[in-house]
């Protein structure tokens, strides 16, 4: 009786063969299969430049794409990163009116600035991240900011448009630091490669 109760409490191998299936297939950068990370990288262009938009209010978009690309330039060897971050450029450029090469520019210097400097912090705490996060996410929309006074002038920048870049980076600091959480636990391992 003992020795079958003990049997019936152990794990099924298919669902536990399954449960690993499945948080492999999570989508979360630097999966560890380079054709994965481009799967998920457009996937997140795609919900970044068709879903949230249709869902914004008073024109309010959300930044996805750059919490991502710092994620995959911490985590990520420099050539993997770099191609990646070319990737989410080409996938931001193919939707932007900006002047072409703009996204290139600027995620090519945010990765490799995060790649210079990612082996002297210690990303087992929050600062960093929410500091890399920040920085990032204004770098790119000041730059943005930048391009929109050069081409329009002072007229367009209102009060609306000022609201519209502060939310902007607040949601990718906000999104960054919601997925960097499996590398901010105490056992977790440190996330920079080596």
């Amino acid at each position: 009786m003992e020795k079958a109760n003990v049997e019936g409490l152990r794990p099924n191998p298919t669902i536990v063969q399954f449960k690993r299936f499945l948080q492999e297939l999570r989508p979360r950068p630097n999966s560890g299969y380079f054709y994965r990370d481009v799967f998920y990288l457009v996937a997140i262009g795609f919900i970044q430049n068709t879903i949230v938009p249709a869902l914004s209010v008073l024109g309010i978009t959300i930044d996805l794409m750059t919490p991502w690309i710092v994620i995959t330039a911490i985590r990520q060897n420099a050539l993997p990163a770099t191609a990646l971050a070319f990737i989410a450029a080409l996938i931001l450029e193919m939707r932007s009116t900006v002047p072409a090469g703009m996204y290139l520019v600027i995620y090519w210097i945010t990765v490799n600035l995060i790649i210079q400097v990612r082996l002297a912090l210690s990303w087992r705490h929050r600062i960093p991240w929410f500091v890399t996060y920040l920085l990032a996410a204004v770098w790119v929309h000041l730059f943005e900011v930048f391009v929109v006074f050069m081409s329009r002038g002072m007229e367009s920048m209102t009060l609306v448009f000022t609201i519209q870049q502060i939310v902007k980076i607040v949601t990718a600091v906000a999104f960054g630091m919601f997925i960097c959480q499996e590398w901010l636990r105490f056992d977790a391992e440190e996330p920079v490669p080596q």
